[in-house]
């Protein structure tokens, strides 16, 4: 007998505590036709972030003009440039404003994978058998020449 003793099973059997189980929790299943709350929001909660949304939506335009003055750009004339050395600014400020431009327009730059099928890993490929003293061969599959 090992020890400490197995405290005793509420149900003899596996097929008992199964039907326990499922008795017990009935009162929690869904109803018929109607879903759980998906968003895990409360009504209140859903209706301040729909709020909060519409916020920065009307917010967005001058938000946007606001970076461009940071960034030293003219709202009126984007394509002109405000010379740093006439801004009073940090040129940190001009930076960060300038980023936060950039990724709003193009969105942020995806991480580059390192793979070896990448060009980044052929390239890493080339110079550490270069390092060896190997003969490099071209490992791009379309060019037709070799590497001296």
């Amino acid at each position: 007998m090992p020890y400490p003793p197995k405290p005793p099973r509420k149900y003899p059997t596996d097929e008992e505590a199964n039907a326990a189980r499922v008795q017990h929790l009935l009162p929690y299943r869904f109803e018929p036709g109607r879903s759980g709350n998906l968003s895990g929001m409360s009504s209140e909660q859903h209706q301040l972030y729909q709020e909060a949304r519409s916020l920065m939506h009307r917010a967005g335009p001058p938000a946007i003009r606001r970076l461009m003055e940071l960034a030293g750009i003219d709202p009126e004339e984007p394509d002109r440039l405000v010379p740093l050395e006439r801004l009073d600014l940090d040129p940190r400020v001009v930076y960060m404003a300038s980023v936060a431009l950039c990724e709003r327009a193009y969105g942020k730059p995806a991480q580059a994978e390192l793979s070896d099928e990448s060009a980044i890993g052929r390239i890493l490929a080339k110079v550490a058998a270069i390092r060896r003293g190997e003969k490099v061969i071209n490992l791009d599959p379309d060019a037709k020449t070799v590497d001296p």
